[in-house]
């Protein structure tokens, strides 16, 4: 992830905001692979993640 990516889907699920995007990481998704629709450059990229907790 860099700056200017976008998350734009969570495990399957459509992020349309930031809310959205901080209950899919509530929802049991910590330390557990996540699948991540990202836009970099205009183009949407499938990546793989494993959240963990903030510290």
């Amino acid at each position: 992830m860099r700056v200017g990516d976008i998350i734009v889907e969570f495990d399957g699920k459509p992020v349309a905001t930031v809310d959205n995007l901080h209950k899919y990481l509530n929802e049991e998704s910590i330390s557990r692979k996540t699948r991540l629709g990202v836009l970099k450059e205009g183009r949407k990229q499938m990546v793989t993640v494993i959240p963990g907790e903030l510290k």
